[in-house]
């Protein structure tokens, strides 16, 4: 045998997963090569790399370049997807020398996250050792929360000494609300990380998600709730992203009988939030604030921390602008099958596309209708400058 032409390269888990499942070798003529194809393929569906694909691994190559990882390293980054420094240094010769900071580590966890989202064969076999333990029990993936976004927490009301010339007041049909001047809440922020993101107007998954703006958007769903408050009567309300929380304000003045106000970051809540909630309810009296609870954290994480303490579902759920990114989907879809009640209804309202992250209104109802027994519609849509549209979405009967 001569070697015509020599070529040598590293295949990744999804190479290979790839071109087993395009060749069809588990049908090969040959019963041994069938054999090995088939348990290859039968190994590669409960790893990573069944839910890759190509652009995925190359923009995060491309993201993870200035770390001048060899090969190799880079391989098993993709092929193992690590979200731990235990796992990581498993991977990485030296690393501790080699990524010196806590900051550079998070960042780098942070890129796996963002390009490679966590699917049910990662929660299975991402790093496990289960010895004695039967492939039944194997199959079986643990809830746990996701270590790598900001755990839930409660956060106790606590009033706010602000001078009035410091909101910005919204009048939406016989009701007025309050929010307090964005630029003076993130000023109050002290987080090294999170103040620079706010300075440069920047996203940045697992670290602050723009809470500390009141987008377009919510101006559109306020608008829809103040010709529909029947959608909200004696309801239990969760505000989802609520940033200022003007929409759980408002659903709270339109009879509400309980309301959840949820954002990512727990400085949102503290500093922007808080202040916001207590200008629109000040000549409502202390009893007010009872029907209110506000909580920060990642939405998976907020999933585990409300079925720990058992709490209620919600019969309305209320939520602008946190459709932007398609990562983010698989999250939004579990909030809806573990919070919604079965009668429940959801409201998003959003732009018809995020340019540059690829989510938008057409795309997650296409999510919704493709991945859930959710039926998605839109009922109000927006022309006036970019597109904008309000998404309802209920259980299948």
């Amino acid at each position: 045998m001569e070697i015509v032409s020599e070529n040598c390269a590293y295949l990744s888990n999804m190479e290979v997963f790839q071109l087993l499942d395009k060749e069809k070798l588990v049908e090969h003529k040959h019963s041994n090569t069938a054999t090995v194809a088939y348990q290859t393929l039968k190994y590669l569906e409960k790893t990573p790399c069944k839910a890759q694909n190509n652009d995925q691994v190359t923009n995060f190559l491309n993201a993870i370049q200035h770390y001048n990882f060899t090969k190799a390293e880079k391989l098993q980054l993709v092929n193992l997807r690590p979200t731990s420094i235990i796992e990581m240094q498993l991977i990485i010769e030296e690393l501790d020398e080699r990524l010196k900071t806590e900051e550079e580590l998070e960042n780098l966890i942070h890129i796996i996250n963002r390009f490679f989202p966590e699917s049910d064969s990662i929660k299975i076999m991402s790093f496990k050792f289960n010895f004695g333990e039967s492939e039944q029990e194997t199959d079986m993936p643990k809830i746990t929360t996701n270590g790598m976004f900001r755990e839930c927490r409660q956060h106790l009301y606590k009033e706010y000494s602000q001078r009035f010339d410091d909101f910005k007041d919204l009048i939406v049909g016989d009701i007025q609300l309050f929010y307090l001047n964005p630029l003076i809440a993130s000023n109050r922020v002290e987080e090294k990380e999170l103040k620079s993101l706010l300075e440069s107007s920047d996203l940045k998954a697992g670290t602050y998600e723009g809470g500390f703006k009141v987008w377009e958007c919510t101006f559109d769903l306020l608008e829809y709730l103040k010709d529909h408050k029947k959608c909200v009567l004696n309801k239990s309300v969760l505000d989802l992203g609520c940033g200022s929380g003007l929409l759980g304000v408002f659903a709270f003045f339109s009879g509400a009988k309980k309301i959840c106000l949820q954002d990512y970051n727990s400085e949102v809540i503290e500093e922007f939030t808080f202040p916001s909630v207590h200008q629109s309810l000040a000549k409502c009296g202390d009893e007010a604030f009872l029907q209110f609870e506000f909580y920060s954290g990642d939405w998976d994480n907020m999933c585990v921390y409300f079925s720990e303490l058992k709490k209620e579902r919600f019969d309305v759920i209320l939520s602008s602008e946190t459709i932007y990114t398609v990562e983010y989907y698989p999250k939004l879809l579990r909030v809806l099958e573990e919070q919604l009640t079965p009668n429940g209804v959801a409201y998003f309202a959003a732009k018809t596309h995020y340019f540059g992250v690829g989510g938008g209104t057409l795309d997650f109802i296409q999510f919704i209708r493709n991945n859930s027994k959710f039926f998605a519609t839109t009922i109000i849509t927006n022309n006036d400058g970019v597109c904008r549209e309000i998404i309802k979405i209920s259980r299948l009967s």
